[in-house]
């Protein structure tokens, strides 16, 4: 690719992405940190991690909570036939997101989510 192809894919690319990169947050708009989910491979881990060259399957819709205000319009979801896993409106949720989505990336039994 030429150096103007590159620039012509990478503006696309950030079109394409652009309704992702922001959230408003109490009123605030905000770049969202990290909007993309990992693709199915091996573990690979930093260091002596014991759960090196394990296979992480692959995260669909399905599996991905959304958190968002009472009255904002619910996001559809990208992918045909597929939908969110679940939609709430609730301040703590991040912990409960942070654990379940770890819970779905290493196949523990120890998610407080699915405990309650």
């Amino acid at each position: 690719m030429v150096g103007q192809e590159k620039k012509e894919v990478k503006e696309e690319k950030l079109k394409l992405e652009e309704k992702y990169m922001w959230a408003i947050v109490d009123g605030v708009k905000e770049k969202v940190g990290n909007f993309r989910v990992e693709p199915p491979g091996l573990f690979r881990g930093r260091g002596e991690h014991p759960k090196m060259g394990k296979l992480k399957k692959r995260i669909y819709p399905r599996d991905i909570p959304i958190n968002i205000g009472k009255d904002a319009p619910i996001q559809e979801c990208p992918i045909p036939g597929q939908r969110y896993m679940v939609l709430r409106w609730e301040n703590d949720m991040i912990i409960e997101m942070t654990f379940f989505v770890e819970d779905q990336t290493h196949n523990s039994e120890s998610c407080p989510v699915r405990n309650m």
